[in-house]
């Protein structure tokens, strides 16, 4: 019914043709690679139970190597710096070994938009939300955008300090 709304196309005109018109895996497919996405995630956090019988099977059909991988399971902090470490510069230099990328949002004129940037990986983005956002979904979206563009991107980077500033008002 989705693909149908999607597309336009007529009822007669057969699922698995408009699921490939759309790139979309049949629905069954998709369930099963979203729980097979959770229990790696599960099973490298050592919080699976694998009890050889129902779902805990879904592991079975992995090779073994493949089940330990799990990319978000990496080593990430998080730091507020006080205002006086900002103040005395202190802040970029604790993180001058990392890779800088620098986030922001704003709304002006109930115009909404993101930005991100880094000097070092010539990245550049900019881009518009709607006009019913609010600044923290904007700031939130450009992190995110950050994140997503580091993922996609496979650079293989020892650490990455992504800045965003809160402005004190």
């Amino acid at each position: 019914m989705a693909c149908m709304m999607i597309t336009g196309a007529l009822p007669s005109t057969p699922t698995k043709a408009l699921e490939t018109l759309l790139h979309l895996l049949p629905v069954d497919l998709y369930g099963k690679l979203q729980a097979s996405c959770n229990a790696i995630r599960l099973n490298a956090l050592i919080k699976w139970s694998d009890t050889r019988f129902g779902h805990s099977r879904i592991l079975e059909d992995l090779p073994e190597d493949f089940r330990r991988l799990d990319y978000t399971t990496g080593h990430f902090q998080t730091r507020i710096p006080s205002k006086e470490e900002w103040e005395e510069d202190s802040v970029l230099i604790s993180y001058s070994d990392s890779t800088a990328i620098y986030t922001d949002g704003s709304k002006l004129d109930m115009k909404v938009g993101s930005g991100v940037y880094s000097q070092e990986l010539s990245l550049s983005l900019s881009f518009r939300l709607p006009d019913l956002c609010s600044v923290f979904q904007a700031k939130l979206t450009a992190i995110n955008e950050a994140a997503s563009w580091l993922i996609d991107s496979l650079i293989n980077l020892k650490a990455v300090t992504i800045f965003s500033v809160r402005r004190m008002n």
